[in-house]
């Protein structure tokens, strides 16, 4: 256990003086330690039910078998914080929350975390912390606010600002104003609207690191305590495990984020976190909506991550980047890939295919591709990358149709096929996949 380098062997004497000064028992000392990222305060409309949160999350982990150990995070609500001074501190917060968790959780050698966010920043910043500390983690926020109801008419936060707008048109009231600053926030949670806090809870949901239900159930709902208790279990099958944010979210989590995000219509603030939290992990998102992998090689990320044979490149297909991670699939993890983008097929490219499950090569052209020729393109030919993969014997080939410039797809396939009967094109048009017999 990670702990263990606080807890034992005679040098660790001091810090387990220190650990019986905090009320832990010998017994407790052989358990995971789980840190519960607590972002409770009484200034928050969604933060100040999370007391109630991290304690059903303290019950979960302690029944499945570890130390809860409950430590701080900021948090500012946006909504008060917004027109004066306040608001030029909001959105630093976040990298203040991430570094002060990342602080606090490689400080103290905790084996897990449970994060316990709601609103704006304090789940990016948090996010971001789970990618740098990267041990297995959970997240369980406080949930959204119920919306209001005024005159029989569902309202929230919005109306209130639409109010306000009103009452200076002259077609409002100062009392029914005053009414809607009664109804239109009538319950604890993340303020009733896609904004900042319900849309990154949302995400956190489609990128994998909370529960079904982390971005959707109400705050004041049982089944919120339910949820909490349950992300206290569900840590402790990470631990063992040993399942980490890394192996989490990979590009494809991002890319399924961002589908759910264009699908509820999140706030464009996702625009400023999705790209943050993606940059802790290595992955660049453009404005193309692409990542590169150039990050990853620059931060020296474990190749447990990146295959070696890949260099950290990518592939398109369908409008869209592909990792390794998201090529593979965790259902097919720990197959052999050969990726190349090599000009011509040589002696270590036959070397390292030999026998790949997988072998996908980028960039070709056919034998009569004059223009890209007189371009200067140097790439395989497909029947030399077909008959390199022959000899190889790999398991399965794709086959990349790389430059717009190219034959046309059905030449393309057609060139191919006279190789390989069995090729079968890809979604994208542009592509075949081989499949390789015995």
């Amino acid at each position: 256990m990670k702990s263990d380098n606080v807890k034992k062997g005679m040098q660790q004497a001091p810090h387990r003086s220190l650990f019986n000064a905090l009320g832990f028992t010998e017994e407790e000392m052989n358990k995971p330690m789980v840190g519960i990222v607590s972002s409770y305060n009484e200034i928050v409309p969604g933060h100040m039910n999370l007391d109630k949160i991290v304690n059903a999350v303290k019950l979960g982990v302690a029944e499945a078998g570890g130390v809860p150990v409950v430590f701080p995070a900021i948090a500012v609500c946006d909504g008060i914080a917004m027109g004066h001074i306040g608001m030029k501190y909001s959105l630093v917060t976040r990298d203040l929350i991430a570094d002060s968790t990342e602080c606090m959780a490689l400080a103290h050698q905790f084996d897990a975390l449970v994060m316990v966010p709601n609103c704006d920043k304090n789940v990016p910043g948090l996010l971001m912390a789970a990618a740098r500390i990267n041990v297995p983690t959970v997240f369980v926020s406080g949930g959204p606010m119920l919306a209001g109801h005024v005159q029989g008419k569902k309202r929230s936060l919005s109306s209130m600002f639409e109010a306000v707008g009103s009452y200076a048109a002259g077609t409002m009231t100062e009392e029914e104003v005053k009414e809607y600053e009664e109804k239109v926030c009538p319950t604890c949670g993340s303020c009733s609207g896609m904004y900042t806090a319900n849309s990154m809870n949302c995400l956190t949901e489609a990128i994998g690191m909370g529960l079904r239900g982390n971005g959707t159930i109400p705050a004041v709902w049982s089944a919120r305590l339910r949820l909490a208790k349950h992300a206290g279990m569900q840590i402790m099958e990470l631990v063992e495990k040993d399942i980490r944010p890394r192996d989490v979210m990979t590009p494809a989590a991002f890319h399924n984020a961002e589908t759910v995000d264009m699908a509820l219509g999140c706030s464009t603030n996702t625009m400023l976190h999705l790209p943050a939290i993606a940059h802790e992990f290595g992955f660049e998102i453009l404005r193309q909506g692409k990542f590169s992998a150039e990050r990853a090689k620059e931060q020296d990320i474990p190749l447990k991550y990146w295959n070696p044979l890949q260099k950290g490149q990518t592939i398109e297909a369908d409008g869209i980047t592909y990792t390794p991670e998201m090529v593979l699939g965790p259902a097919r993890k720990g197959i052999r890939l050969t990726y190349t983008t090599d000009t011509r097929p040589t002696e270590s490219i036959l070397r390292n295919a030999k026998e790949s499950d997988l072998f996908i090569c980028e960039g070709m052209y056919g034998e009569d591709d004059k223009a890209d020729k007189a371009r200067g393109y140097k790439h395989m030919t497909f029947r030399e990358a077909a008959v390199l993969a022959r000899d190889a014997r790999v398991k399965e080939m794709w086959l990349t149709h790389y430059s717009p410039s190219l034959v046309r797809p059905d030449e393309f396939m057609d060139k191919v096929r006279e190789i390989f009967p069995n090729a079968y094109p890809g979604k994208d048009g542009k592509s075949l996949e081989l499949n390789f017999e015995e």
